[in-house]
């Protein structure tokens, strides 16, 4: 069976389909690629919380204050945890 077949062409099997998230492609069942994006965007965001978090914690004074941020707001913001908004 080539690569290129489609379910059509295989009427017994399960339908797999690709999604793409943060870069990376990941091949899914059909039924399950709607709970599959949900979580995967849901580690996107914690990821990406993390890593600006981690950013901010290491700015600057000068830089801090050229976005009209404190200190102290940074070193808050940099202490929460990555599932808190």
């Amino acid at each position: 069976m080539s690569a290129s077949c489609t379910a059509r062409d295989r009427p017994h099997s399960s339908h797999h389909i690709a999604t793409s998230v943060a870069g990376r492609t990941i091949a899914v069942q059909d039924g399950a690629l709607g709970l599959t994006n949900k979580v995967l965007r849901g580690l996107s965001l914690w990821h990406d919380r993390w890593q600006h978090r981690r950013q901010i914690a290491e700015l600057s004074p000068e830089a801090l204050a050229d976005m009209g941020i404190t200190k102290g707001e940074a070193q808050r913001e940099a202490a929460k945890p990555f599932w808190q908004a």
